[in-house]
């Protein structure tokens, strides 16, 4: 592993380690000033670190306790990676309109990410939305 791709990797631990921890702070030092994040199987596409905070940062902390972010594996190539993620939180506040069931949330997913000038500058959420809804009882 070059030390290029050692940083990339560190990136992708970060994402865990400060979502898990919710120092948004911390979070979007990781990320390009004009970085793109996207939740495709919800369709949300945030362009900078403003819209992802308002569009999914906000709303997860709101609608999740405990919220846990879990890299199960990773692969940097270059300027590119791919992570294995598990997500976690007990469901206890609304969550994009659907008020909370105080059911734990779980889903396992993949995320494509673009790494430019030692920060990341795309990142992909893929994962089974209607499992991950199944989970708090949607």
């Amino acid at each position: 592993m070059t030390v290029t791709e050692h940083r990339h990797r560190t990136l992708i631990d970060g994402w865990s380690r400060h979502w898990t921890a919710q120092d948004f702070t911390a979070f979007s030092a990781l990320f390009a000033d004009d970085m793109l994040y996207e939740d495709v199987p919800i369709k949300a596409v945030c362009r900078g670190i403003d819209e992802f905070k308002e569009q999914l940062w906000d709303p997860t902390a709101v609608a999740f306790a405990d919220w846990t972010a879990t890299i199960v594996s990773c692969v940097v190539d270059g300027h590119r990676g791919a992570a294995e993620f598990i997500l976690s939180g007990l469901n206890v506040g609304t969550l994009f309109d659907h008020p909370p069931t105080g059911e734990r949330f779980v889903v396992r997913g993949i995320a494509a990410v673009k790494f430019a000038d030692g920060r990341i500058a795309e990142w992909r959420d893929y994962y089974d939305l209607a499992d991950a809804l199944a989970t708090i009882g949607r």
